[in-house]
């Protein structure tokens, strides 16, 4: 291959000799090693949790199949159906209807566990294929090409979300504006554009490590297959670094801050360490990137070494195929085993259940049998009761007299009783005659 490859290669000075490219001074590093097993680790823990969800997703349904499909479960669900309405005292007909109105057989799809393992796959094969990648980079033996494709396709990705988020706060900003009008629109249009600019500044710095890395990886493609050294361009990579590096700190210290004390046991133990595995993969990570980006600046400055062995590189590799190799299989070879226990569990819930059911049943149509038992008991003494004797007569007309009349009928009172009051002066007129 000649040195038209890259035309960045051109910038040394013509009549200069070009010096001989030595890669291994930068790929048999230990920070070289340590980001070959965090890239080949990062590859594994997605291939097996899709691995062990899928097969844990099919043991599920295997198991619900056969529960539902043997009758005495859904028997048993049925009778607790029954007997809850029983005791809520609906009609005989209609607890019959409700209850007949479920199947009899109940059959789960495992069209979801292949939706799952479909949607997936495209993002467990790029983190594999990188993996293979790194571990032929730190071999010596290519994949250069793969890497450098796969950080322009994460760069792009990377710059259309940005870009939509821009957008995105654009179109708010401006449909607030054009809706809600006033001080308040402005405020929220101001909140919009804010929050774009914060995800705008916190992406950027990934946004440039992966176009600048891209870049490095087509150097390095140059001198592995032409064995000449490529010319160091100023990329502002470990700058780009630094920045990355002081993010993931701060990712970190909060993610170590929000998860909680670990007193809490067993579990807030392993939330913290799920907190943390994260931010701080991604902080050695970045640290190892910039070891290597040293000394591959710094190629210029080293001496040609014999051949160096790989075997314990492969030993490494070996040992961390092994790590979540030997988990996969087993859980996979004792799905059966998985399966079995959660029929064995649905049932013994359904058992437990039923016999809860029964219980608070008969104690409530107790409590409800009482209750009948009262009311009925007092409308019977109600009907038993004696008749009011005459005193008690007169009393209840005395209190009706009590009562003061209404305005109309107060009024025709007094007009009945005006014209007999003239009668007493009856008397002097007959004394008169006489």
């Amino acid at each position: 291959m000649n040195d038209n490859l890259n035309p960045a290669f051109q910038t040394a000075a013509s009549g200069q000799a070009r010096r001989s490219a030595n890669p291994s001074y930068y790929l048999d590093r230990k920070s070289a090693t340590i980001l070959m097993l965090i890239k080949l680790a990062e590859g594994l823990s997605k291939l097996s949790l899709v691995i062990i969800s899928g097969f844990l997703l099919q043991s599920v349904v295997t198991a619900l199949n056969r529960i539902f499909q043997e009758g005495s479960t859904v028997a048993d669900g049925k009778a607790m159906l029954a007997q809850f309405l029983k005791t809520l005292q609906f009609p005989a007909e209609t607890i019959r209807q409700i209850v007949d109105a479920f199947p009899l057989n109940v059959t789960f799809s495992s069209k979801p566990v292949v939706y799952v393992f479909v949607i997936s796959l495209p993002f467990v094969l790029i983190a594999v294929l990188e993996a293979i990648a790194a571990i032929r980079l730190r071999l010596g033996k290519g994949g250069t090409r793969t890497i450098e494709i796969l950080q322009m396709f994460y760069f792009v990705l990377r710059a259309i979300g940005l870009f939509v988020c821009a957008l995105t706060a654009i179109v708010l900003s401006v449909f607030t504006i054009l809706r809600v009008g006033g001080g308040l629109s402005i405020m929220l249009s101001t909140v919009y554009v804010s929050l774009a600019v914060f995800f705008i500044l916190i992406g950027l710095p990934e946004l440039l490590y992966h176009r600048n890395l891209a870049r490095i990886m087509g150097d390095v493609r140059y001198e592995m297959e032409t064995g000449k050294e490529a010319v160091r361009r100023r990329l502002f990579f470990k700058e780009n670094l630094i920045v990355l590096i002081v993010l993931e700190v701060i990712g970190t210290v909060v993610s170590l801050l929000s998860s909680g004390s670990p007193r809490l046991g067993g579990v807030g133990t392993a939330m913290l360490i799920a907190a943390m595995v994260g931010p701080a993969a991604k902080l050695l990570k970045y640290i190892c990137v910039m070891c290597c980006h040293r000394n591959y600046m710094h190629e210029d400055k080293a001496t040609q070494e014999g051949k160096v062995s790989h075997m314990p590189q492969i030993i490494l590799i070996l040992l961390v195929v092994l790590f979540f190799a030997i988990p996969n299989v087993f859980l996979c070879i004792q799905s059966k085993t998985i399966s079995d226990t959660i029929v064995k569990g649905v049932e013994d819930f359904f058992s437990n259940a039923r016999q809860t059911v029964d219980e608070v049943s008969t104690t409530a149509q107790a409590e409800i049998d009482a209750v009948k038992s009262v009311l009925n008991g007092e409308t019977e003494v109600r009907g038993a009761a004696p008749a009011p004797q005459d005193g008690t007569k007169e009393e209840a007309k005395e209190g009706t007299a009590e009562i003061p009349a209404p305005p109309q009928e107060a009024g025709k009172e007094e007009a009945a009783e005006a014209p007999a009051a003239p009668a007493a002066p009856a008397a002097p007129a007959a004394a008169v005659s006489a």
